[in-house]
């Protein structure tokens, strides 16, 4: 089984130092095997959903992990990222799209801009909730100390 709290303290670390990661290299950190992929995904999830419960505005709610892990191929994230992003902030996404659907920027080459205009948009949004939630790395400490004692995850 996997250490949700562990997880958690990995993503909150991470996007918190702007950081990213590939998703090889992310699997392999947690030693997850191709197998148990599905059953580390609902976990990680269980992980950020604590994070996010009462940090980031609900409007603009995306998952930290969609932003933090990146493909090689491009160094952006998978297509789920963007369609997440497309669902919740739709007037952001048709602002930088216009009126291409998120099939139609990962079929063509061409669009390869738009997904790093809605990316770099998408990390802004991220750094701003985390920085108004955690001026600095000793606020991050503590609450994953405060996590940790209390079990709240």
């Amino acid at each position: 089984m996997f250490d949700k709290f562990e997880i958690m303290k990995y993503l909150l670390n991470k996007a918190f130092n702007n950081e990213s990661v590939y998703y090889g290299e992310f699997y392999n950190y947690f030693e997850v095997e191709s197998d148990d992929i599905p059953e580390f995904l609902d976990i990680m999830e269980v992980a950020e959903k604590r994070i996010i419960r009462d940090i980031f505005r609900q409007d603009d709610l995306l998952p930290i992990y969609t932003i933090i892990l990146r493909k090689k191929v491009d160094n952006l994230p998978g297509i789920g990222f963007y369609d997440v992003f497309y669902n919740r902030n739709r007037e952001l996404y048709k602002k930088i799209a216009d009126d291409k659907t998120v099939q139609e920027i990962f079929k063509e080459k061409e669009y390869q801009d738009t997904k790093i205009k809605i990316f770099d948009e998408a990390t802004r949004i991220l750094n701003n909730d985390l920085k108004n939630r955690f001026p600095n790395q000793e606020s991050v400490n503590n609450f994953l100390m405060e996590v940790s004692i209390y079990k709240d995850i």
